[in-house]
This record gives C-alpha cells, structure tokens and sequence, in this order.
C-alpha cells in the first residue's frame, strides 16, 4: 500500500475519533454481557426456545456458509419470541443455553450446535474472547483443543490441527467471514495481516479434521472459520486504547450507525506498534512491527425480511522488521541483514442471501482479495476473484440437501530482488472450479442422522479432485451424543512447488540450495478415520473426547536430484510426491461451572506422527505430542473479573525446541456498560521463552509481556 493510503487510514482514524467523541448518547445493541456482579434482566437472545409452532411459521434449517452463518439471520423466517400469541407463549419451554447448544454452521454448512455435530468442532464465543486478554487471533487461537498455535516471530505465527505444522502451515483452512486467506504462494496464512477488532469477532468456529467436502481443497486437517458480528449488534461508538511491554499500542476506534429501518453499518479503524522477540545471542530478534487497518460493513434487509444484503471491506498497511538469510558470494556465505518488508492490501466481499420458502434458502457471494508485500527475495503480489452460489432445500421432512458452487480465479505476479530468481513463469493467472453436495437424513430413526456428500474441483495445477465423506450421528439422548466420519481430502501443491526456482543459503556452510519446482506434482490425499463422543452431565459439566486415524499419500518433498560444482556450490532439490505418514491420537476438552462465580474450561491432546520419505523413516518432531490448556475465571465482587490461563506444549525434537509451561492472566473491571478496563499478562512464568524455528529468519523467543487497556462504548 502506498503512503498516500496510509495517510489515508490515518486521516479516517482521526475523523473517526473525533465522530465518537462528539457524539451524544446513542442506544446499542451489543450483546457483550452485563458487568460481572449487576443483575440484569434475562435477555430473550440469550434463551434457548423450544416451541412447538405452526408449519407456516417454522423457519428453514438452513443457514450458508462462512460469514452468512454468522449473523443473526435478519432474512430467515424464524419469529421472535415477542411476535408470539398468547397460545403460542403457552408452548413455549425455556431452558439455560450450555455448551452443547452453542450455534456453530462450519461443519455441515447448515445452522446447527455443537451437541448435534458430527464433526470434532469448539466454538470460542464472545465471553471466551472478551475474557481472554487477547489481542490478536492467533492468541484467541490457543483455547482450542489439539490446535498447535506457535508464535515463530513478533508478527509470524504457526498454525495447525492434528500435526504437520509449519510457518505456512498448508493443510488447514482457514475464513474470515466467507473469505479463504489461505496464500496461493507458499500455502498457509499470513496472520499479521488477519488484522480485526477482535471486540467485532462474533465468534471462531473450529474443525479438527478434514472439512473437504463442504470447504474445498486444503481444509485437510481442519478449519478455522473467523465470524464477526452483524452491524446491526454494533450500533454507537467503541474507543480501545492499550500498551505494554511487548504490544507497545494496540488501539481502534469503531462507530456504528444506521440508516433509515432495514439498515445498519459500522466503520473502524485499528493501529498496533508490536516490540521484537527476544534472540540468546543478540539480545533483540530486530523483528518489532506495526499496522494500520480500517474497514466497514453495512447490513440491509428486505421490508419483507426475506432478503438480507451484506457488504464489507478492508485497507491494511504495515512494516515488518526481522532478519532473514540472504545468500551472500564471499563467507559466511549466508548474512543475516536487517530487513524491512511491507505488506498492504485490502478486500471487498458481497453477499446477497434470499429465503425462496420455509424450506429453500439460497445465497451468491463474490470477493476480491489484493496482497502486495515486499519480500528480502521477491515481492509477492496477489489478486484473487472468487463467486460462490450455496443452497440449502429442506424435504422429505427432516432430510436437508445442500449444494453450491465456486469459481476462483487467481492472478499473482513475485518479481526478482537484486537479481535473485524467483518463479518461473514469474507472472501468472491461473483458475479452479468446484461443486460440492451433502444430503442429510435420519437413518432408521430420528435419533440417528446420517450424511454424505462430495465435492468436485478442477484445479488448474492438477486437473480433478473428488473429496468425498460420510458422517453418523447417534443422540443417544439429549445429553449424550456418539458419532464417526470417514473422509477424504486433497492439499493442492502452491506456486512455489509447481513453479519455484530461487536460492536459499545453508547457514554458515558454503553451501546454497536451489528449489526446483515441478509441475507435474499431484494433490497430497488423506484418509481419515474419526470418532467422538460428547456428554452434558448437567447444567454445570460437559466433556468430549475425539480420536482420529489419518493415513497421508504423495506428500510433497524436496530431495536432492543435483549438485552443481562452484564457489560456493549449489545444492539443487525439487519438489516431488515421494512421502507418507500416518497420524494417531487424541483430545478431551470440558466445560465445569464449578459455581455461580467460577468456571473452568480446558483440554488435553495426545499425537503421534509417523513420516517416511525424503530420507526420513520415524516419528516426527515438528509437533508437539502432548499439549494441555486451562483457562480458570472467576466473577469477583465489585464488578471485578480475573482469569488464570496456564498451558503446557511438550518439545519439538527437529526444531531443537524444548517443552514449555507458561500462563496468561488477566483482571478486568466492568463499573458499568460502558467502560471496561483490564491489566493482562502474557507469558508470565519465564522471561522468554522459545516456541518454533521458522526457516527464513533468526531465531525469535516469545517474551514476557504485560499490557493495560481501556474499552469505552456508547
């Protein structure tokens, strides 16, 4: 992004400020909760209602994918409570929301909850989010059970489910309200750039396991589905500020409005200044950041509320500090400078969503995505166009059939820096297109739910894909529920193994490698096996436990084909499907309210990975076997709020990372609906501590950090 634009978010935070701080007093809708220790009346939204309409007023269960699932559906036909006649109010029973019956629609593209999913999902909601301390998503990331969240540089995170993680961690998904940010480069997603008001997230729907057949290519392993709130739920103004230690600033201003009676919209604008990592020989990791982003939503229904239009849109721009190895003719041979690299981008998503009828509810959603950074070896410019059409039919009853379709067209360009070979072709546009289909029908019986379906993809790199699955639901009572999938899914290969050719030095060696690409590579494939058990004892404790069984074919690796005489000499690899590996383990997660004032949720996962090829032949160290997490809060008199975060990650043997023990905390105070004030600590049981070795920089250990911030709404 060009400084013109970055004066440009400056300029808008600034008019954006002086908006909220001359505006009156506003009526909201948020839906943060009353301060710990007020009573407020019980809110109708946050009731489960059971009731036992008329046929005509029965609304569609169907909800669409991504960010559609993720609003309060102002275009379905469900009726509020407050419509009701007094013979329908008669009907209705109302029973404490728990865990099991939080809304998530990620796993079968349908609006459904956790207790009836036949997948291994966790949903952080917004108290989990509020209470949490966070300040990036990533961070929020760490509560999920089996997640493998690792932080390899101040701005550079690795993500991943179920192993093979990596700074680009290419076999997860992962959405922002409908949107794939998986990169076409090199795989994985760049999360500096994942850049929200984490106070506008609605919630984060998590999949551990393949979620092919409804998302498509790549969501191997998992899916990370990022929702933020509908406009209409963040009406008035917000003010973050905050600072510390290591999030140095950390502030946004936000304003919501509306215009005329079926529409509502919100502006924000966000900045951060991020301090370095800390390095064991150098002191300082020399990778400090900061960012700017700003963006809007608008939310328009129907008079006849049976059609809701959404429309949003993002600016980022923001410079990264961090020293990465450059191949140098004279030794060392491999110098690491201090570099600068910058990132800029924006997007824009369009959706129209329609409910044809009771049982038909369809939607199209069209997105452009634009990412310029500049990169120590070339510069990585992406443009990508998506057009996305879902419907969801209800028939038969209680059969629910789901289709869709989507085309994607994606147009990069990587130019050379001082001379250093990049891709070849260095430009290109390049396209895939899928359809997919999953029925959903009682098996038997209604307690028993059975489904299947596939998805169809053309790919440009490697032609047709199928990933088919089938899933089994037995409730074998309302508070206990047993299920299994087998599946199949495909991570397509990424321009840098189809096109690669650049050079990467060996360290001190004398020695430089080049990546050859190859394009005749096919799609690596999975098979997984898949078994969950959940159970509510009671209003007050819940627990599940998953375990899988993965078997991964024609993994993509580079080995040595060449060795090119000179000085120095040059190590030639390129990429080819010549691995395996086979996955096993496990996670258990639980929910214990253990009283009125103290909750306790946390989770432990065992994995065990075996992976041949490449010269490799044992059990890999990439990932940790074993994890564990805790978050303890506690509702304290005066409206104050602490909450402790211990978590455990057992070591990394090929990354020559030790196992580590560290803890988060936080202590909050809500005096009333509009102010909010918390001290967190992040880190708190070492100075430093080392969590991944990333292959492009020096090594960057996650510090100590304490930091304070101020929310103030109206």
């Amino acid at each position: 992004m060009n400084p013109s634009a970055r004066k440009l978010l400056s300029l808008t935070f600034a008019s954006l400020l002086a908006l909220v701080l001359s505006h009156g007093r506003t009526v909201r809708a948020d839906d943060d909760p009353a301060p710990a220790g007020q009573q407020s009346p019980p809110a109708l939204d946050n009731l489960s209602v059971v009731a036992d309409f008329k046929a005509e007023t029965k609304a569609p269960n169907a909800q669409a994918p991504g960010a559609v699932a993720s609003e309060p559906q102002k275009a379905a036909t469900d009726k509020s409570i407050l419509d009701l006649d007094i013979d329908q109010l008669g009907k209705v029973q109302a029973k404490v929301p728990t865990a099991f019956d939080t809304e998530v629609t990620t796993v079968t593209a349908t609006k459904s909850s956790v207790g009836q999913s036949p997948a291994a999902v966790f949903v952080i909601t917004p108290e989990m989010i509020r209470r949490s301390g966070a300040v990036e998503v990533p961070e929020l990331l760490r509560m999920v059970p089996g997640l493998q969240v690792a932080k390899v540089t101040s701005s550079q995170w690795a993500i991943s489910s179920r192993g093979f993680n990596s700074e680009f961690a290419n076999s997860l998904l992962v959405l922002v309200d409908g949107r794939v940010v998986y990169n076409s480069l090199f795989g994985g997603v760049f999360w500096d750039t994942q850049d929200l008001v984490i106070q506008d997230v609605d919630r984060i729907e998590v999949i551990r396991g393949p979620g092919a057949t409804i998302w498509g290519a790549n969501a191997v392993n998992g899916v990370i589905n990022i929702i933020t709130k509908d406009s209409s739920q963040t009406q008035g103004a917000q003010v973050v500020a905050g600072g510390g230690s290591q999030n140095k600033t950390n502030s946004s201003v936000r304003y919501g409005g509306a215009i005329g009676d079926n529409t509502t919209y919100r502006l924000w604008v966000k900045e951060q200044d991020n301090a370095a990592g800390f390095n064991p020989v150098q002191g300082s990791a020399n990778d400090a950041w900061t960012q700017m982003s700003g963006g809007f939503r608008v939310d328009s229904q129907g008079a006849q509320k049976i059609d809701l239009v959404t429309l949003q849109g993002q600016l980022y721009s923001g410079n990264e500090e961090f020293q990465g190895p450059v191949p140098s003719m004279a030794p060392p041979f491999t110098i690491y400078p201090d570099v600068l690299t910058h990132e800029g981008g924006g997007n824009i998503l369009g959706r129209w969503t329609h409910v044809v009828d009771d049982n038909d509810t369809f939607f199209v959603q069209t997105y452009f995505d634009k990412m310029d950074r500049t990169e120590p070896y070339f510069d990585i410019k992406i443009n990508t166009f998506d057009l996305e059409f879902q419907q969801n039919i209800k028939h038969d009853g209680n059969h629910m059939f789901t289709w869709g379709a989507d085309y994607r067209l994606i147009s990069d360009d990587y130019p050379s820096v001082d001379g250093f070979p990049s891709l070849d072709p260095q430009a290109l546009t390049y396209s895939q297109a899928s359809a997919f289909f999953q029925e959903e029908m009682p098996l038997f019986r209604d307690d028993l739910k059975f489904y299947i379906g596939s998805k169809f993809m053309y790919y440009f790199f490697t032609g047709f894909e199928y990933q088919p699955s089938a899933r089994l639901l037995w409730a074998i009572d309302d508070k206990q529920v047993l299920w299994g999938a087998v599946s199949r899914a495909v991570r397509t290969p990424v321009r840098i193994e189809e096109n690669g050719d650049w050079i990467v030095g060996g360290g001190q060696s004398p020695v430089y490698e080049l990546l050859q690409g190859q394009n005749t590579l096919q799609s690596e494939d999975l098979l997984s096996f898949e078994l969950g058990y959940r159970r509510e004892v009671n209003d007050r404790l819940s627990f599940e436990f998953a375990t899988f069984c993965n078997r991964y074919d024609n993994l993509i690796n580079n080995p040595v084909i060449a060795i090119e005489p000179g000085l120095p000499p040059i190590v030639v690899t390129q990429y080819g499907n010549i691995g395996s590996a086979q996955t096993t383990g496990f996670e258990i997660n639980g929910t214990w309210k253990v009283t009125d004032k103290w909750k306790l949720q946390g989770w432990y996962s065992f994995l065990y990975m075996h992976v041949q090829g490449n010269g490799e032949d044992g059990v890999s160290g990439d990932s940790p076997k074993s994890q564990a997490y805790l978050m303890s809060s506690w509702d304290l008199p005066f409206n104050l709020e602490a909450d402790l975060m211990p978590r455990f990650v057992q070591q990394l043997p090929d990354l020559n990372v030790p196992s580590y023990t560290t803890m988060d905390a936080r202590l909050g105070w809500r005096p009333n609906d509009h102010w909010e004030c918390s001290i967190v600590g992040q880190n708190l049981l070492q100075a430093h501590h080392l969590e991944f070795v990333g292959p492009f920089t020096v090594m960057s250990e996650v510090n100590r950090g304490v930091y304070a911030q101020v929310v103030f709404r109206y």
